[in-house]
């Protein structure tokens, strides 16, 4: 960009004393200016590859669905993907560098992809490229939080968003979630109300089907990859330390989670020593 402004402005001034070239005063002025053009053009002819393709835009897309259900599924992700794959066909000379997917509720600020994103970004000086603002958060303050890492953000639907604009479409991204919330519970009211019972009142579960979920939720936290890693993280530690609250900020110094995703609390070591008979 430089470059181009500085070929623009000495074509001007090119331009103008050509125009003067009539007049003796200017000769000396022209000459100057032929050498200064030559010198440019051939400075031009010079340029390594490698500047045309700092003009590229490059962008770094992260998708965001509130289950696990949506993950699998596809729904809600798929239509982020689209729109994102649209915009970027309709901007020249861009790169999609990667993308980061993360599946968790939008009022909860806990978001490793998400910071992974930003991170890479701002090491890279890349963009964050988003389908919907409430894919980063409905909270105003976990937006601005976003804003003020220095990132630049690009939405889908909201082409117009920028640093000064965020905050009115944060405020009114957060007033929208508290009216979700109202109408769920006015909506859960009006039904009692009329005297409908909530959840499945008329269910029946055996003993053979209560044991049957209680081994499929145990097998599915065996299961977890989370925990069989701090698992042994733990196991390790355990040579240095028995302090439940030491062990778990090792553990969150060395980025392991819960299998929720979440950091660790010296509770939840003490649950998985005891489950895991680690002594």
């Amino acid at each position: 960009m430089p470059t181009l402004l500085f070929f623009a402005f000495f074509l001007a001034v090119y331009i103008v004393v050509g125009c003067l070239s009539s007049f003796t005063f200017a000769k000396k002025i022209v000459s100057q200016i032929t050498y200064v053009r030559l010198w440019f053009v051939k400075h031009l002819l010079s340029l390594p590859p490698s500047t045309i393709n700092e003009c590229v835009m490059k962008y770094v897309a992260y998708y965001r669905v509130s289950t696990n259900k949506q993950g699998r599924s596809g729904l809600g992700l798929e239509s982020q993907q689209q729109s994102v794959m649209n915009c970027l066909s309709r901007i020249p000379n861009c790169e999609l560098i990667t993308s980061f997917t993360e599946i968790e509720s939008g009022k909860k600020d806990n978001r490793p992809q998400l910071n992974a994103a930003l991170q890479l970004c701002k090491d890279n000086n890349y963009t964050l490229l988003i389908a919907k603002l409430d894919r980063l958060s409905r909270n105003v303050e976990f937006l601005f939080h976003i804003k003020n890492s220095g990132v630049d953000i690009h939405c889908v639907d909201l082409p117009q968003l920028n640093t000064l604009t965020l905050g009115i479409y944060a405020t009114l991204a957060q007033h929208e979630r508290e009216l979700i919330g109202q109408r769920t519970k006015a909506a859960l009211q009006a039904k009692k109300d009329r005297g409908i019972k909530l959840g499945a009142p008329n269910a029946t579960f055996t003993d053979t089907m209560r044991f049957n979920a209680i081994d499929a939720i145990q097998e599915k936290a065996r299961s977890n990859e989370n925990t069989i890693r701090a698992v042994e993280a733990i196991r390790m530690k355990l040579n240095e330390t028995k302090n439940f609250s030491k062990i778990a900020a090792y553990l969150n110094e060395k980025h392991f989670s819960t299998a929720n995703g979440k950091t660790f609390r010296a509770e939840q070591v003490k649950r998985l020593m005891i489950k895991y008979d680690l002594g």
